[in-house]
């Protein structure tokens, strides 16, 4: 059964407002970032190839670059998380799509645990990054559970599903099984869960622009939330 989807390829006016807030801010996030999220059609926008988002240089309040974050209304827990993607091309873009617990609210984080469902950045060319943040497994530490696939085609379009069920984590790149985290202790997985797109620039992870960083392009072509499970 689906529980969510978005075919922002059919959707070409703009982001359905009972699916997705636009995000603010421009304080680092704890990572040294350099851009402030903004809600401007110049930072994101949607067409036949799908949902931009997009960084730009530019001043905005005490920051050198724009962005946009983009988060659902509704919560998930468990099922089969699909999603297309087109990666951007500088370096110092950092794209990521995750989920957050609302409960960070309450707990910080990151007891409230982060599944991060793909993270790419050119400071390491062509690998994809997937990772999972709890209390006492996060990057703060360096104890993060987080997986790293190589030798990816970052030039084309790329088609990601994650399994989120009560004995872990599966993931899959084109079709192909590539990681699997299986549930242990320090597991705030249990609980439901934001869907969260966005560009970051700059900072720990991606390093900071270069000198040629003008604007980069983000895109997502569909998410889907079905209640499918992997039984391999």
């Amino acid at each position: 059964m689906i529980k969510f989807i978005q075919d922002f390829t059919k959707y070409p006016k703009d982001l359905d407002n009972t699916k997705w807030r636009i995000n603010y801010g421009g304080h680092g996030f704890g990572n040294n970032e350099l851009q402030y999220y903004k809600n401007d059609h110049s930072n994101y926008y949607i067409d036949n190839l799908g949902l931009h988002i997009v960084s730009k240089k530019e001043k905005y309040d005490k920051n050198e670059y724009t962005s946009c974050k983009i988060s659902s209304i509704d919560t998930f827990m468990y099922g089969k998380i699909s999603f297309e993607i087109i990666l951007p091309k500088y370096y110092g873009s950092w794209p990521a799509i995750w989920m957050l617990s609302p409960t960070i609210k309450d707990v910080g984080w990151p007891s409230c645990g982060e599944i991060d469902l793909m993270e790419y950045a050119l400071k390491y060319p062509n690998k994809l990054h997937f990772s999972l943040h709890s209390k006492y497994h996060n990057h703060k530490n360096n104890t993060h559970r987080t997986y790293v696939l190589d030798n990816v085609d970052v030039n084309q379009p790329i088609k990601i599903d994650v399994y989120w069920q009560k004995d872990g984590f599966f993931y899959f790149v084109d079709g192909k099984k590539i990681h699997e985290f299986k549930k242990e202790e320090d597991w705030p997985f249990d609980q439901p869960f934001l869907i969260i797109m966005n560009m970051a620039v700059g900072g720990f992870f991606p390093n900071n622009p270069k000198e040629d960083y003008l604007n980069d392009e983000f895109i997502i072509k569909k998410i889907i939330v079905t209640d499918e499970e992997y039984h391999g």
